[in-house]
Parts: C-alpha cells; sequence; structure tokens
C-alpha cells in the first residue's frame, strides 16, 4: 500500500468517526482490505460462499464483494442479530438484509463499510464513500447530476469538493429509498436545496413522486463529513420525512 494509499484511508476513517450522532439503534462497522487471495478467503465465511454471478470476475471485484458483506454481518452482530445472513444478490444487485433488520453497504479504495438497524422508525438507510473527484470529472459530471442552483449552493466548498458531496449525498438518498421504492431513480430527481457545512448536513428535496410514500416536496437531510481527498454521506429514511 502506498503512503499516498494509507493517507486516503486515515482520512476516510476519520470522516466515518465525524459523522453527526445518528439514532440510537444504528450501528456501523469497517474494514480495511488489500486486493489478494489470502483476503479474500478470510472474509469469506462457508455459510455465505460469494454468488455463482461473481466466479468470473477479477479478483478486486470479489474482494470488494466480500469485505462488504463482511462489514455488514460485523453491523448486524452489533445490532443483536444472532442468525448467519448470506446477505445474498436481490434485485437490482441490492443486498438480501435479514428480516427486521435495514442496511447499506459501501466500498471505496481499500476501506468497506456499513450500517445497519432493526427496523422500526427507519424504512431504510445509506451510507457511501467517494474519493474527491479529479477537476475534469467534477466538470464532466456535475450537470447530471446537479441543476445550475444546486451547482451555486456549494460553491464555496470548491467544485470538486461539491460534486462529489452532491453525488455521494444523492448516492446515500437512493440507498435509503431503494427497499420502499423499489426501483432506480435519477440524480436530478432529489435537489440539494440547503447545506450546513457546521453541522454536516445536506437536505435534498424531492424533485418527483417516487411512489405513494415518497413525494415530491419530501426533505430528506444527509449527514456528511469530509476528509483531505474523500467525504462519507448518510441518509437515514423515516416513515415521517420533513415537511412538504
Amino acid at each position: 500500500m502506498s503512503l499516498d494509499t494509507a493517507c486516503e484511508l486515515d482520512g476516510l476513517e476519520a470522516a466515518l468517526s465525524r459523522l453527526p450522532p445518528a439514532c440510537a439503534a444504528l450501528r456501523q462497522a469497517s474494514l480495511r482490505y488489500t486486493i489478494d487471495e489470502t483476503m479474500l478467503t478470510a472474509l469469506t465465511p462457508p455459510h455465505a460462499p460469494l454468488p455463482e454471478a461473481l466466479s468470473g470476475a477479477v479478483l478486486k471485484r470479489r474482494v470488494e464483494f466480500a469485505a462488504g458483506r463482511w462489514c455488514a454481518r460485523e453491523a448486524l452482530r452489533r445490532c443483536g442479530y444472532t442468525g448467519t445472513a448470506d446477505l445474498a444478490v436481490g434485485r437490482h444487485r441490492a443486498p438480501c438484509w435479514p428480516g427486521g433488520y435495514l442496511g447499506s453497504i459501501s466500498h471505496c479504495h481499500g476501506l468497506a463499510v456499513a450500517i445497519a438497524a432493526p427496523a422500526g422508525s427507519l424504512t431504510g438507510v445509506g451510507i457511501d464513500l467517494e474519493l474527491t473527484m479529479p477537476a475534469d470529472t467534477a466538470r464532466s459530471i456535475a450537470p447530471h447530476i446537479a441543476t445550475a442552483r444546486e451547482r451555486e449552493l456549494g460553491a464555496a466548498l470548491g467544485s470538486e469538493i461539491w460534486t462529489t458531496l452532491v453525488f455521494s449525498a444523492k448516492e446515500s438518498l437512493f440507498k435509503a429509498l431503494y427497499p420502499t421504492v423499489g426501483r432506480y431513480f435519477e440524480f436530478l430527481d432529489a435537489v440539494a436545496e440547503d447545506l450546513d457545512p457546521d453541522r454536516g448536513e445536506i437536505s435534498l428535496r424531492l424533485a418527483t413522486t417516487l411512489s405513494d410514500r415518497h413525494r415530491q416536496g419530501d426533505v430528506h437531510r444527509v449527514a456528511f463529513a469530509l476528509a483531505d481527498k474523500g467525504l462519507v454521506t448518510r441518509c437515514l429514511a423515516r416513515e415521517a420525512p420533513a415537511a412538504r
């Protein structure tokens, strides 16, 4: 592992620890991983082998998958789950969480993380890790994920950080809403309308109705923490989102 990579991972781990407090029942687990067969074997329990669809995948993809599932099982254990969840791949490649539990997985450049919580007041959770986009990537992707007004909202952060933050926040929102929406939706279906760097929070308002439970105008707050070269976002979807 290079010094630059180690510093990036240090920064992302620190950002995870700085996320604002969430609901008391939420648990988190993270893991650094390396791309090798020994790591893959260590992360793959007998009761939950890799899915057949990954049998021909490159080693990097298989290790990333196994590391994410390891974190998910550990987060579930910290929630009090005592079963042997295999976390199979479901529709749209989403993990199949055990009954009565919600969760989300992300991995980035050698770091995997998962969050989990018992189902109750929460209807979904989402977490996302990202390295800060290079300037050319941010310029090319920004018009596809954010309106002109959104791009102005976070201009003080710099275009690379702000574009990465908007991308990540909407990824976390998608993960949190997917269990009750059940389909893909677009980045522009939610609009960033408020940013509070001191609290580490960005507000996303739905620009369109996604389902009977998630209607145009609903506001979802996404927590975030910045690192030197990356960031993390987390979204908790509740039965009653903020007022329209």
